[in-house]
């Protein structure tokens, strides 16, 4: 299976995605740039989607563009957009026109599914639709514009495409705001910009408006960096070091599915996710599990995919990056102990003291810079720590307020219609029927531990339930 990289609706907040992304291009996707971006240089176990600003980083990752280069031509569309927010609509036409090279829809096509919503005068007028084959850039370029066209914003009117019309990908009925979507099998990694509580790496707080209204420079840098601090901390993180609740990861793969990801081919996943640090960490579990099967619906001459991912996948040991960039600072240690040793054997005995002098005073810099290393080391597991400490933190604190969206009446405890009416509200269904009472009230009873008739805070587990309606 692949893993899927879904970044969801966000305008502005965008930027965001734009961190997490150049992380991702940096430590997955070293060493890819447009020229081979449709050989074996790319991963084949990696894909992306997304909506909106969402699909567009989505399709900067699959054509292998270099992610500083677009966030800084957004950067300087600023000025612009503060004047009038809706000129970010064809700053998005031009930026697509600017970094889509000629042939790039031939490696989007597969490796990319950007999500728009379809509006029609006939029944059903609003349904969700997925693209993933691309017949021409120009496609390519249209779809990806549809999937940003915010309805009044862009225009009162939808955005054509041949003989359809669409709006942006976040007016999904089904999951409004958090489109997730990938192909069946797929792991997902869900990446959110607007901090859904349900995703795997979400910005911590930023205020939504940011998404139309956008802020100064300095605080659009300052995403950009949460973004990639927040993925390099996710990946990180040892597997299952979080305390369970709202977001506890599902069930993990069996051994010979993490075996077939990690050794099919040497260009896949597991050899080629850690190229930036020399060499792959010690092992690490990917938790997740496959999407359950879903309808498919191929719309005409792009071809599109409806799915219904449920899954999450996790990361790699900790300061594996903080390495990778100190590493460097031996190479040229290297070639000049290499260099000595090259005099070594042309000299005479006459300078033989000489050179042992020199050979020692290599080995201490040896020597210095492993402590280096270590200390920098020391420093980054602190760091990590101090950060997973905030996220358990944050955590409890999506999953506090989870609870209190279910608890509609304020009274700090859940009852079975209010189940039912927050399983509903998340989209969540048995057997593909929405959830009625008499499921709902077996659920509360298979989890009501004190036997009150009502779930309390310590006794809600969204995973629980998960497990139980499957």
């Amino acid at each position: 299976p692949r893993v899927t990289f879904s970044f969801d609706s966000c305008g502005w907040l965008m930027v965001y995605h734009f961190g997490v992304a150049h992380w991702l291009q940096q430590h997955m996707l070293a060493g890819v740039t447009p020229e081979n971006a449709g050989t074996s240089a790319y991963p084949k176990g990696i894909a992306f989607s997304g909506s909106s600003g969402g699909a567009l980083i989505a399709a900067v990752l699959g054509a292998g563009t270099h992610i500083p280069d677009v966030f800084q031509f957004f950067l300087e569309q600023h000025a612009e957009c503060l004047e009038n927010p809706c000129r970010m609509f064809p700053a998005v036409d031009r930026a697509l026109r600017k970094f889509q090279y000629p042939g790039a829809h031939k490696f989007l096509s597969g490796r990319v599914r950007v999500l728009l919503t379809r509006v029609s005068p006939k029944p059903p007028f609003v349904m969700g639709e997925v693209v993933d084959t691309f017949a021409s850039n120009e496609i390519g370029i249209t779809t990806l514009c549809a999937s940003c066209h915010v309805p009044l914003m862009a225009g009162i009117l939808p955005y054509k495409i041949e003989d359809r019309y669409y709006y942006d990908g976040m007016a999904w009925p089904s999951s409004f705001l958090v489109p997730w979507r990938a192909a069946r099998g797929d792991l997902v990694i869900r990446i959110s910009a607007m901090g859904a509580p349900l995703s795997d790496i979400r910005v911590s707080a930023a205020p939504l408006w940011w998404g139309l209204l956008p802020p100064s420079i300095s605080l659009l840098r300052g995403l950009f960096w949460m973004g990639y601090r927040d993925a390099a901390v996710y990946f990180s993180a040892e597997p299952g070091a979080f305390a369970p609740g709202c977001t506890s990861y599902l069930p993990p793969l069996s051994s010979g599915t993490m075996s077939s990801m990690t050794s099919s081919s040497s260009q896949g996943l597991g050899s080629t996710a850690f190229l930036a640090v020399g060499g792959a960490p010690p092992a690490a579990t990917l938790r997740g599990s496959r999407s359950p099967p879903s309808t498919e619906l191929r719309s005409r001459g792009t071809g599109s995919l409806l799915g219904r991912p449920q899954v999450t996948a996790h990361g790699t040991p900790a300061f594996w990056a903080a390495l990778a960039a100190s590493l460097p600072l031996a190479a040229p240690l290297a070639a000049g102990r290499k260099g000595r040793k090259e005099k070594r054997r042309s000299a005479t005995r006459a300078s033989l003291v000489s050179l042992r002098a020199t050979d020692t005073d290599t080995d201490t810099d040896v020597v210095d810079l492993v402590t280096q290393l270590q200390l920098e080391a020391s420093k980054l597991r602190a760091e990590v720590v101090g950060l997973e400490g905030e996220r358990e933190e944050q955590l409890q604190r999506d999953r506090l307020a989870l609870f209190e969206s279910f608890d509609l009446d304020g009274d700090g405890a859940i009852d079975d219609q209010e189940l039912r009416l927050g399983l509903s509200g998340l989209g969540l269904e048995v057997d593909g029927l929405e959830l009625d009472g008499p499921k709902a009230t077996k659920i509360r009873q298979a989890l009501d531990k004190n036997g009150d008739g009502k779930l309390q805070l310590e006794e809600f587990d969204l995973q629980a339930v998960r497990n139980l309606m499957e």
